[in-house]
C-alpha cells in the first residue's frame, strides 16, 4: 500500500483507502497542542494544590 503512493509531494504518509482517501502528515493546529499542554499542567496544579484524602 505504501509502495503505490501517486501522490508523493502531497505530504502524505503513504497510506491509500477506497483509492482516494489518504492520510496526511500534518501537524496538529496551535489551538489543540496548546489545549492538550494546558490540560497536563491543570493536572500537575491541581495535584500539587489540593488536599490528598485521607
Amino acid at each position: 500500500m505504501a509502495q503505490h503512493n501517486p501522490w508523493p509531494d502531497e505530504g502524505n504518509t503513504g497510506h491509500i483507502w477506497d483509492e482516494d482517501l489518504r492520510e496526511l502528515d500534518n501537524p496538529p493546529p496551535l489551538w489543540w497542542m496548546l489545549s492538550f499542554y494546558f490540560g497536563f499542567i491543570m493536572i500537575i496544579f491541581t495535584r500539587f494544590t489540593t488536599q490528598p484524602f485521607h
